[in-house]
């Protein structure tokens, strides 16, 4: 991998641990899960969801939640598996409930690096998609966790954004 390269998702990610400082716990250590997996397990799944629980007060009493172990400086490096292969979304699709975008629409992004314009005439969906995008960055502003079931339920859904891998 060229060292400018390198040099860059080490700034990446770098940014991304700042970004999590104020993140709950178990978004914390699901960041940690995916820089040094790579992604995300089933196991990790049902881990991540008692830890939500756990934070909120509603563990099961038949599991031990164990302690999340967050994002931290440690974890980014040269050699960082994150870095060796890099995610991009590649696509949007089986959103429900946003604007009056059709549950079997998708919306896809070319190779990276790139530059995605999306556009339409009205009503098409740019907006709703739009809306996605800002709420996956987190670019609506400080975190709020209004309705703590809700979050530990849907990190669960089949609805639930996931992260693909990079394609070559």
């Amino acid at each position: 991998m060229p060292e400018a390269q390198t040099t860059a998702g080490i700034r990446v990610l770098s940014e991304i641990l700042d970004w999590s400082n104020d993140r709950p716990m178990w978004q914390r250590d699901a960041l940690r899960r995916i820089v040094t997996a790579g992604g995300i397990t089933e196991q990790d799944l049902d881990e991540l969801e008692q830890l939500c629980r756990a934070a909120h007060g509603m563990a099961r009493a038949d599991t031990n939640a164990s302690q999340p172990a967050p994002l931290a400086s440690m974890h980014i490096g040269a050699r960082g598996a994150a870095l060796a292969d890099p995610l991009s979304l590649v696509a949007i699709r089986n959103l429900r409930h946003v604007n009056r975008i059709p549950h079997d629409t998708e919306i896809t992004f070319g190779p990276a690096p790139g530059l995605a314009v999306v556009f339409g005439p009205n009503g098409a969906g740019k907006s709703g998609y739009a809306r996605v995008l800002r709420r996956l960055a987190r670019l609506a502003g400080p975190h709020r966790q209004s309705n703590p079931t809700r979050t530990c339920r849907d990190l669960r859904s089949p609805q639930a954004p996931r992260l693909l891998p990079a394609t070559a």
